[in-house]
């Protein structure tokens, strides 16, 4: 009688460990992190992380800088490709393109605009001035001697009589 109840003992320990181990999640499981799974009490790693139980980010930008045309920029499990101030990403997303600051309203200039490597420069016709603004373009100032010379020339254009004035 006294076998029985060992077995029967043990019997019902075999089953209650049996039912512990499929109702706790962590239970006799090794635990992955980042998106991993459990294989044969082994982590799977998701693309952007490894370690025993994928708990290391792998920095793509670390070998051959990503693939990125110009700035790479590690993420957690992944990475993003950028571009300098006067470039965009390309469709490929890793490729930058010249952005021509020109094309837009001719990049706000007045006058001429010019589009250099990563930016754009304001010009001015000859005889103008730029403004501190790097955009607005002003006329040389008008001269005494030039209104008395536009007197001259077809009486300045008037159907009136043009008379020049001391001080103006």
């Amino acid at each position: 009688m006294g076998c029985v109840r060992a077995w029967a003992w043990a019997w019902a320990w075999a089953w209650l460990l049996i039912i512990l181990v499929k109702t706790t999640p962590a239970y006799g499981r090794v635990m992955c992190f980042n998106g991993g799974y459990c294989l044969y009490n082994r982590c799977i790693c998701t693309e952007g992380f490894y370690g025993s139980r994928c708990q290391y980010d792998r920095d793509e930008c670390a070998t051959d800088n990503g693939g990125c045309e110009q700035e790479c920029r590690n993420t957690l499990g992944s990475y993003m490709c950028c571009c300098s101030q006067g470039y965009k990403l390309g469709a490929d997303k890793k490729s930058c393109h010249e952005v021509d600051e020109c094309a837009d309203h001719n990049g706000g200039c007045s006058h001429t605009c010019v589009n250099t490597a990563g930016s754009y420069e304001c010009r001015c016709l000859p005889d103008h001035r730029l403004l501190p603004d790097g955009r607005t373009c002003l006329p040389p100032p008008v001269s005494s001697s030039v209104a008395r010379v536009s007197c001259d020339v077809r009486n300045g254009g008037c159907e009136h009589h043009c008379q020049e004035q001391q001080g103006r």
